[in-house]
């Protein structure tokens, strides 16, 4: 089992979820109030979404070159589903604002200077990063097996 590929997706599907706050907030903060909460809540949305779509197709890739083809879609769709979880268990601490976890990144970063928007996208971020990294390693190993 050659894990160079898991580590590599592992990686990069952390950095596109801790990066996806950012770019979210910058797009919709021209249309409309990003400090809404339906803004915040339709960012959270997209984030599970995204992890289930990178960890189902990467965990595809996984299985493929491991096994010599997909053996088992369904497996695969599960470990998704255990990884989007994972990350929608990450992004409780800034969602529900767990006392003093959820401005770990923000308050190193920004400090009191910044917008909340600025604020609620590096805490998004920081905890999306790490809950997509714990969430892709667990997926992503279990979609590996034949």
């Amino acid at each position: 089992m050659d894990n160079s590929l898991l580590w590599l997706f592992m990686f990069l599907l952390a950095a596109l979820v801790a990066g996806l706050p950012s770019g979210y907030y910058a797009l919709i903060g021209t249309m409309m109030d990003a400090t809404s909460t339906s803004a915040y809540f339709g960012l959270v949305v997209i984030l599970l979404a995204f992890m289930f779509l990178g960890t189902l197709g990467f965990g595809t890739l996984l299985q493929s070159t491991n096994c010599g083809g997909v053996k088992d879609m369904k497996r695969v769709a599960q470990n998704a589903g255990i990884a989007t979880g994972i990350l929608s268990g990450f992004l409780v601490i800034p969602i529900v604002k767990v006392p003093w976890l959820h401005t770990i990144m923000s308050g190193i970063v920004y400090g009191s200077t910044d917008s909340a928007q600025s604020k609620a996208a590096a805490d998004l971020g920081y905890w999306g990063f790490w809950g997509g990294l714990y969430g892709f390693a667990v997926g992503g190993t279990l979609a590996m097996t034949c």
